[in-house]
């Protein structure tokens, strides 16, 4: 996740761009925005753009912007993260479940080789591209 500003105003009045990067399946989710945009505003464009097509991701990759450390954030990691005392999620104590059920899907088949690379036949509905590194 990062930012882009100084880019020319939009009609929108929009003058930067966050970037959300899903490094497994390489997929870029672009969002015009202000340039005083809040943390409040990014979290919002993180579900809207992320979360609801993948899920909570595993680790999140900053550079220790303001916009990243802001007391949302903070929060954020701390009600998601595995805590000591109890071996579990503040939600998973609350609720009594995950909020994404952990699913196993596969093994693939290896369709073909490529040096160091790898292509599997995967199910259409993944929308995944099939080579992997």
């Amino acid at each position: 996740m990062d930012f882009v500003f100084g880019i020319p105003r939009d009609s929108r009045r929009k003058t930067g761009i966050v970037v959300f990067v899903d490094h497994f399946s390489k997929m870029v989710h672009l969002a015009a925005v202000a340039a005083e945009v809040t943390s409040v505003q990014t979290a919002r464009l993180f579900v809207d753009m992320v979360f609801t097509h993948h899920g909570m991701p595993n680790d999140f990759v900053s550079d220790r912007d303001p916009r990243f450390t802001a007391r949302f954030w903070q929060e954020f990691a701390i009600n998601n993260a595995v805590h000591a005392s109890t071996g579990h999620t503040p939600f998973f104590v609350k609720r009594g479940a995950s909020l994404l059920a952990p699913r196993f899907i596969g093994p693939f088949t290896v369709a073909e080789r490529h040096g160091n690379a790898y292509t599997l036949e995967l199910p259409s509905d993944m929308r995944l591209h099939p080579t992997f590194y």
